[in-house]
C-alpha cells in the first residue's frame, strides 16, 4: 500500500526537493577545491541536514505530545 504522497509526486521530485534544501541550507557551492575532500563536503553536508531534521522531529514529539 502506498501512502498519499507516492501517489501524488514520483520519485524524483521529492529527491528535487530535498537537493533544493539543502542548497538554501548550506549554499549551492562547494569550498573545497580538491575532489576528494568536494566528496568529503558534500557527505558533511548530507549529514548536517539529516541532524537537523532529526533534532526537528525530536523536539516536535516533546512538545506535542
Amino acid at each position: 500500500m502506498q501512502s498519499s504522497d507516492d501517489e501524488k509526486y514520483p520519485p524524483g521530485k521529492k529527491v528535487e526537493t530535498v537537493f533544493s534544501v539543502m542548497k538554501r541550507k548550506f549554499g549551492e557551492s562547494l569550498k573545497a577545491r580538491k575532489y576528494r575532500l568536494q566528496i568529503k563536503e558534500i557527505k558533511i553536508k548530507v549529514i548536517l541536514d539529516n541532524l537537523s531534521r532529526m533534532i526537528s522531529a525530536f523536539a516536535f514529539l516533546i512538545l506535542f505530545l
